[in-house]
């Protein structure tokens, strides 16, 4: 009985180690897919709070942002990933947050549908900022377009739990990326994609005449050893070609990694399932022992007393079978005098 209980207890903990196991697997996944979907929500909802904002409120950010890109040639531009780039005790840094700040600490919303991207934009990059969304490079032009202005806007690539720029990579030339910005919404025709070292940043300083837009993230996937720079310049859409062009991207994009995670999840599971059912059979198996085999239940049928007709008694006597002193005789004329005693 106790070794029955003891197996029963190590074939649950086997269960459960296993269960665990694939929760693992599958988290990531789950994980990712939760945070796309709550940083798309943030994205929408800042075209949801404008709404609540008088156009002439609006119309005067808008115009302080542009005065405010006017200043920006004395701001150095610097690497995010290497470098502090700005110091948030000072004014320059004060006055940059005060700006595009009607709705929040949400900034802008950055959309590039051929790479399922949707994201909020929020000032600054530091981790806390691009851990959940896109983070605007202090010291570049904010994104409110005009000439001469160069805005670029970074996030991660190859978090565990959020796809943020991840698909950045499928972005090739001619691609259009859209920001929509205080009740505006810019179009900009990606015409430009480099891969750069951490200090070869030159690229994103402003040109005069242009109006640029760069997306700026770690490359190659989880190794970040150098940067990729997808670069547009703005283009003049009809309404309806943007509201055509500009329509939201998927939230619940499938990844590579994330197939992967699928079948080996599936495999786990299907392993899960099938030692539930041996187990259950074994369970059943020891509850409901076969039955013992009892003198008048000899196979084959029997008498009461377990002798079949015409076959042999206990000990393969035969009932017809003389004894005498411990000698069988088969056939009663065997004996030739002897004493007879039946047995």
């Amino acid at each position: 009985m106790r070794e029955r209980t003891s197996s029963r207890k190590e074939a649950t903990i086997a269960l459960v180690v296993v269960f665990l196991g694939i929760l693992s697997l599958l988290y990531p996944i789950v994980s990712t897919h939760y945070n796309n979907y709550r940083q798309h929500q943030f994205a929408a909802q800042y075209g949801n709070t404008l709404q609540k904002i008088d156009d002439s409120d609006r119309a005067a950010a808008l115009s302080s942002a542009r005065e405010y890109n006017k200043k920006l040639p004395g701001v150095p531009i610097l690497d995010p990933w290497l470098t502090q780039v700005a110091n948030p005790a000072s004014r320059a840094y004060t006055e940059y947050q005060e700006q595009l700040s009607l709705t929040g600490d949400i900034i802008a919303r950055v959309r590039v549908p051929s790479a399922d991207i949707d994201l909020p934009v929020r000032h600054d990059t530091t981790p806390d900022i691009i851990d959940k969304g896109v983070g605007h490079l202090y010291g570049t032009s904010l994104p409110v377009g005009g000439e001469g202005t160069h805005a670029v806007l970074t996030s991660h690539t190859g978090l565990s739990n959020a796809t943020l720029f991840d698909n950045l990579t499928k972005v090739v030339e001619g691609d259009l990326i859209f920001v929509d910005v205080l009740g505006e919404t810019l179009a900009y025709k990606v015409d430009q994609i480099k891969v750069v070292l951490p200090d070869d940043i030159g690229d994103l300083a402003a040109e005069p005449g242009r109006d640029l837009l760069t997306l700026f993230t770690c490359t190659p996937y989880s190794v970040n050893t150098h940067r990729l720079l997808v670069r547009g310049e703005r283009v003049t859409l009809a309404d309806d070609a943007v509201a055509a062009l500009s329509a939201e991207p998927s939230v619940f994009v499938m990844q590579g990694w994330m197939w992967g995670l699928l079948a080996v999840s599936t495999i786990a599971i299907a392993l899960f399932i099938a030692m539930l059912v041996h187990a259950k059979r074994k369970r059943k198996k020891d509850e409901d022992p076969e039955k013992p085999v009892l003198d008048g239940d000899s196979p084959g049928g029997g008498g009461a007393d377990g002798v079949a007709p015409g076959g042999v008694g206990p000990g393969g006597v035969s009932p017809d079978a003389d004894v005498l002193d411990g000698i069988i005789f088969a056939d009663p004329a065997a004996r030739r005098g002897q004493p007879r005693h039946r047995r």
